[in-house]
């Protein structure tokens, strides 16, 4: 089995390899392709984001240190840079972060690398109004991730937001543990590749998905006093998994 950091490892590895390309897996993006696409795609998302915290009676507050945890290349946290006074990218990968630097020109912006093992590293005394995480937890493994969460929303502010996506539940339970064994086994990935005769881009690095149990997600907003104002469920045809949109905010 992998061990726990491997996945950190693995995200390394795209960001030097293909980096526009890891954060939304489509092809387009390959090779630094369509990049004002890309990053437009940043920008709706957060506008809907925005506009449903609004819808809610829950405003988003331009004032205070805003975040985004696992930010890539930047591809939120630019629009987020446009709307707050000052915001935080976080990644575990050095070189997704200089991609980052590339895109983001102001002086509101903060990039800080975690290095896998305790963000208190990395943030400090940081205390946020908002926080951001999406397309990220989903590749790390359950027990860490929540670590990382429970850790996440302790810094969050009383009264501050959150918005964070993670798939719940598994709808083609063999295709999951397919992907868990394949990704978790290098050699196993190879051949499949080879079996599924996937040579174009068989130098890839692995890209893990994870499910995390609702019941638990419920759990632990609960211990960290963080209401649950609204969430949406979408189906991710291409892994066969429910995700789900949570905004939060809390006590």
């Amino acid at each position: 089995m992998l061990g726990i950091h491997d996945t950190d490892r693995e995200w390394s590895r795209w960001a030097d390899h293909d980096p526009f390309y890891a954060v939304l897996s489509d092809s387009k993006y390959r090779n630094r392709q369509n990049l004002e696409i890309f990053f437009q795609t940043g920008e709706e998302h957060f506008k809907g984001v925005v506009q449903q915290f609004c819808q809610l009676g829950f405003p988003l507050l331009r004032q205070g240190q805003s975040m985004d945890y696992g930010c890539g290349v930047g591809r939120v946290l630019r629009p987020m840079a446009d709307y707050f006074d000052c915001v935080v990218g976080i990644d575990v990968a050095i070189s997704m972060l200089h991609e980052a630097e590339k895109y983001i020109h102001g002086k509101n912006v903060v990039l800080k690398h975690f290095n896998g093992k305790n963000l208190d590293d990395c943030l400090d005394e940081g205390i946020f109004e908002f926080i951001h995480s999406a397309l990220v937890l989903q590749h790390i493994r359950p027990k860490r991730g929540f670590r990382i969460l429970e850790n996440l929303l302790q810094r969050l502010s009383p009264g501050g937001k959150a918005y964070i996506q993670l798939p719940v539940y598994a709808e083609k339970k063999w295709a999951y543990l397919i992907n868990q064994i394949v990704t978790c086994h290098p050699a196993l990935l190879k051949l499949s590749r080879r079996l599924l005769k996937k040579t174009q881009y068989k130098n890839d690095p692995t890209m893990q998905m994870n499910v995390y149990p609702a019941d638990r997600l419920i759990h632990l907003f609960n211990h960290q006093k963080v209401k649950v104002i609204s969430l949406d469920v979408k189906e991710d045809l291409k892994n066969s998994l429910l995700t789900v949109e949570w905004y939060l905010v809390k006590h």
